[in-house]
């Protein structure tokens, strides 16, 4: 791809945000940063802390009555990094009125350990902050255990007393999973965090990272973003012939006319995982296609927000056929007259399709009319977007791409406003 106003620019530096608390994007699974391409250059890939106990904490049964002890522990609490020493003796609370009460262990962001008791009850429950349940724990803080009393009676805490159960009764800063999306600047965990803090919100989870500045690649040329490669084999039994079919995500590449490879810049970052950004005309407003806030000046463009799933493979597969029944209709254009060619014409040009189209487009188009979950997007709508904004356009059916491969179902959101191709190697 080469173009005389093309601009391709690439990661030249980084801007690096400290430890920041990201936000719950409303299912207690994904948390937000508000800041897309978190950088995974060196020195600047992102560090995830979600509060929780990191090694240590084990609670047991302390001396004398109504004790319990915590043994040393490390955590992050608050995005920080605890040390905490062991914790002897904790008073424990017994139920005065009625019979049980749950008391949770806890530790706040200064590494102070202590003591929280629920409501008493003749029974234990597991909704938190209800009579026999667990407390709601403060806002900063993280719990280690939970000691569960079913008797009034002073007497010595038993083993079979204590529950440290994680993302039950302890909260972990290693589980649930965590996995970054680099793209988006989100942080997603293998299952929701419980809400259990006082105001029904999840532990905190914190993040530092940085994001790309960008510069342009002097006298660069021959961009070719990254496509979809797929391959077929097939193997002769005495019964029968099999056929497999595999499909791989190809490096976009680029040329650059280098005056030295010694002083060049973009020499100096060979070997390494930057992001690249191009755009094919760069006079052109790099804007989205959902109109515009406000008039005048203060104007701006709206950003579209797609939420796309990886495909089956019945639907590749029907994509395939489409595109196959395509080149039929083509073919069957060029032997028609009338009123009949101009019907199939017509909706030739509503799937976006000519003679001369590439039999990869077909595919594509069908993909991400078949991927995109919200907004719902018609055949004519994907075609709209192919051509008016054909890099948001292979940005989007990358990302389909690239969750396909993954084999789950995730949430993507994007903004094709200004965004476009990258590539994570150098």
């Amino acid at each position: 791809m080469s173009t005389d106003n093309a601009l391709l620019e690439f990661e030249g530096g980084q801007n690096a945000f400290p430890m920041t608390a990201l936000s719950d994007s409303g299912d207690a699974q994904t948390f937000e940063s508000g800041e897309e391409l978190w950088s995974q250059a060196a020195g600047f890939a992102p560090v995830v802390r979600a509060d929780g106990v990191v090694t240590g904490g084990a609670c047991s049964p302390a001396s004398g009555n109504n004790s319990v002890a915590i043994a040393a522990f490390t955590a992050f609490v608050s995005g920080e990094e605890l040390a905490v020493a062991a914790q002897s003796s904790l008073s424990v609370t017994r139920a005065v009125t009625d019979t049980h009460i749950i008391n949770s262990i806890v530790c706040d962001s200064a590494g102070a350990v202590t003591v929280i008791q629920g409501t008493e009850h003749t029974s234990f429950v597991e909704t938190r902050g209800d009579a026999g349940g667990p407390p709601l724990i403060p806002v900063g803080s993280i719990e280690l255990a939970q000691v569960r009393l079913s008797s009034s009676s002073a007497a010595a805490v038993t083993e079979g007393e204590i529950f440290q159960l994680v993302n039950v009764h302890m909260e972990s800063a290693v589980f649930p999973i965590a996995t970054i999306d680099y793209v988006n600047g989100e942080v997603s965990f293998s299952s929701a965090l419980k809400k259990i803090h006082t105001g029904d919100v999840t532990k905190g989870v914190y993040a530092s990272f940085a994001t790309p500045e960008f510069i342009e690649a002097f006298d660069a040329y021959d961009f070719v973003p990254s496509e979809v490669g797929y391959s077929s084999s097939s193997k002769q039994t005495y019964t029968r012939v099999k056929n497999s079919r595999s499909q791989s995500l190809n490096n976009a590449t680029f040329s650059v006319d280098l005056t030295d490879g010694i002083s060049d810049t973009i020499a100096s970052v060979q070997g390494r995982n930057l992001y690249f950004r191009f755009y094919p005309d760069k006079n052109r407003p790099q804007h989205g296609f959902a109109g515009y806030e406000g008039e005048g000046d203060d104007a701006k463009p709206v950003p579209v927000v797609f939420r796309v799933r990886g495909l089956t493979a019945e639907e590749l597969a029907r994509a395939d056929q489409e595109a196959d029944k395509s080149k039929l209709l083509v073919k069957a254009l060029e032997k028609l007259a009338g009123s009949e060619a101009e019907k199939i014409q017509g909706m030739l040009e509503a799937l976006g399709i000519s003679e001369n189209s590439p039999p990869a487009l077909a595919k594509k188009l069908a993909h991400i009319e078949m991927a995109v979950i919200s907004p719902k997007l018609k055949r004519s709508d994907v075609v709209r977007i192919a051509e008016a904004f054909p890099t948001d356009f292979l940005e989007l059916s990358n990302q389909i791409y690239d969750l396909t491969g993954q084999g789950k179902v995730a949430q993507v959101k994007r903004k094709p406003s200004g965004k476009t191709q990258t590539s994570r190697q150098a």
